[in-house]
């Protein structure tokens, strides 16, 4: 985890995620804090990252579905300083809506993928 940031309405975490010991992800998740309260890096710490576990254990907020698009982009500079890649190198950007009951969203995510070495792949389950 890199960080968490809480303004006044959304906490936005971001990290890095790794595959066999080399970050090859950036991701920025974005929460409502009225849903969220009292989030914090312990926490987050607490739950070893898993975050829809902890939504819903800590905060009671079950993600029932989730939409993504994929889209082919140049690494923001943020992105690809903190994958350690040349300035606007390509990378999957994969955005996600998860929704709670009611089809509430309840969490939207960025997630800047390096494809030089891997594939992106995605399972989600109910």
């Amino acid at each position: 985890l890199l960080g968490l940031n809480a303004a006044a309405t959304v906490y936005v975490l971001v990290r890095l995620l790794k595959i066999n010991g080399r970050d090859a992800c950036y991701e920025e998740i974005r929460l409502p804090a009225a849903r969220f309260k009292g989030l914090s890096v312990s926490i987050i710490d607490e739950h070893e990252c898993m975050l829809y576990s902890m939504y819903e254990s800590r905060f009671g907020v079950r993600m029932l579905q989730a939409e993504e698009r994929v889209k082919a982009v140049a690494a923001p500079a943020r992105v690809a300083a903190a994958l350690a890649l040349p300035a606007d190198a390509p990378v999957l950007l994969v955005e996600r809506i998860a929704f709670t009951y009611g089809r509430e969203p309840a969490e939207l995510r960025r997630c800047y993928c390096e494809t030089e070495l891997h594939h992106y792949r995605n399972a989600i389950t109910g």
